[in-house]
């Protein structure tokens, strides 16, 4: 595919890998290599870094093995500063770190599930057209979330990053339902049109705080 950026035609063709690589970068010709999970952003990203460097591929370090959402995901790791967040398959992680400490992945996991929450706060809210005054995040050993009318508020567990997406997903729609007073029947729907698997994540969720 031929990208147009900043005056300059780029011919952009997709890579399984995780590198961006340059294949030819000259005035005749500009073709690079780009991972198959990079936005459109990012590539746009990438192509005005190369002609900054002069036709060379911007310097990415990879930290593979960032456990998350019941997973492993590859994280790049980008100089300066910023919110990490997902994209594809991939987590983009801004910071001025060579290495990972344990800590700072702990940090990585928690920005990462507040934004994930929110996101499917908003989602939910959209989909029942009401909406939630506060959330907020706290350590919870018996329950995913905990629900107070009188604050107006919906707590989620902290460590809600160990689980998949789609169960972080299933709390949030859990947690709302229950909030707004949805009854059975309505909510029901809702599991079989988003939640196909509703009972084996309810059985989980249950023998996980139990």
């Amino acid at each position: 595919m031929i990208w147009n950026v900043d005056g300059y035609e780029v011919e952009v063709l997709i890579t399984g890998g995780l590198d961006v690589q340059v294949c030819r970068w000259d005035n005749s010709n500009k073709i690079i290599y780009v991972p198959g999970a990079m936005s459109n952003d990012e590539v746009r990203w990438t192509i005005r870094n190369i002609q900054q460097k002069g036709g060379h591929a911007p310097h990415q370090k990879y930290y593979a093995e960032l456990d998350i959402f019941g997973r492993v995901w590859p994280v790049i790791l980008r100089k300066g500063t910023g919110k990490s967040y997902l994209s594809g398959n991939m987590i983009f992680c801004f910071t001025n770190r060579s290495v990972i400490s344990n800590n700072f992945k702990m940090h990585l996991k928690q920005q990462l599930l507040d934004q994930l929450l929110l996101f499917y706060v908003s989602t939910w809210e959209d989909r029942l057209d009401k909406l939630v005054p506060q959330i907020g995040f706290r350590k919870q050993d018996r329950h995913p979330f905990i629900i107070d009318k009188k604050a107006s508020r919906i707590s989620f567990d902290k460590r809600l990053h160990r689980f998949e997406l789609m169960y972080i997903e299933y709390c949030v729609f859990d947690a709302l339902t229950l909030y707004f007073g949805i009854d059975e029947s309505q909510k029901q729907s809702y599991e079989i049109k988003y939640f196909t698997s509703a009972k084996a994540i309810q059985k989980t969720l249950a023998y996980e705080y139990r």
